[in-house]
This record gives structure tokens, C-alpha cells and sequence, in this order.
């Protein structure tokens, strides 16, 4: 006589344990635990090459200014000349 999938020696596994779900729930945050400072790094990176992106967009733009005014250099704002002056 053969014995149905049913019995009770057959055990039929539909889902996950409590433990497996901790155990990756666990490995999970390890990983983010990981990546956050990498991240932080790449994100100050970012900001320092973008810095260094803009002084050097200045810098063209003041030699720019140098050529098309025959060598004068760019005029400053001094806080002198700031209190006379107005923007519009």
C-alpha cells in the first residue's frame, strides 16, 4: 500500500520562516550599513568636482573679459563701491 503526499512524513514548505525573513531582513540592513558612507564620499565628490567645474568657468569667463577689453582686468566689488552703487 502506498502512502498519500499528505501523511504526515511528507511536509509540503509554502513560504518562508520567521528566521529566514530575519536573516535577510538582517543581511539587508548590513548592505545599506555598507553603502552609506560610499555613498556620502560619491556624493562630496560630486559637490567638490562641481566647485572646481565652476572656479574654472570663471576663470574663462574673466580671461574672455581680459581679451575683449584690451587687458583690463575684471572690475571688483569692493564694499565701498558697493554702498554707491544700485542694481536694478
Amino acid at each position: 500500500m502506498t502512502r498519500p503526499l499528505w501523511s504526515s512524513r511528507a511536509v509540503i514548505r509554502t513560504g518562508f520562516t520567521l528566521i529566514e525573513l530575519l536573516v535577510v531582513i538582517a543581511i539587508i540592513a548590513l548592505l545599506i550599513g555598507i553603502l552609506l558612507p560610499v555613498l556620502s564620499s560619491a556624493r562630496d565628490a560630486a559637490r567638490d568636482s562641481a566647485c572646481k567645474s565652476n572656479v574654472r568657468q570663471i576663470g574663462i569667463a574673466d580671461a574672455a573679459y581680459q581679451t575683449d577689453s584690451d587687458g583690463f582686468v575684471t572690475p571688483t566689488a569692493t564694499p565701498e563701491r558697493l554702498d554707491r552703487t544700485t542694481v536694478s
